[in-house]
């Protein structure tokens, strides 16, 4: 999931600095595959805290992760939503 999101990174940043507005939008509307890894993410790490309530900490700290390389950088702040919706 890192890598997809370094990579869109790199491409909205090229497209801004190109004001290039279609590139830019193609790399936010391929948001979704990193929403829907988190998502997977998210389901299999609740899966582990229910199966042994001692992993809650680190499960909890792994979303917290996620949740930040949620490509943060390329969804504008008024329009982000939890990685688990």
């Amino acid at each position: 999931m890192t890598d997809l999101v370094q990579s869109q990174v790199k491409s909205v940043l090229d497209a801004y600095a190109a004001h290039d507005l279609p590139a830019a939008m193609t790399v936010w509307k391929g948001d979704e595959e990193v929403d829907a890894i988190c998502t997977s993410l998210f389901r299999e790490l609740l899966t582990y805290m229910m199966e042994d309530p001692r992993n809650i900490s680190f499960c909890i700290h792994l979303m917290f992760c996620a949740r930040t390389s949620n490509g943060s950088a390329t969804t504008p702040p008024t329009s982000r939503k939890p990685c688990s919706t």
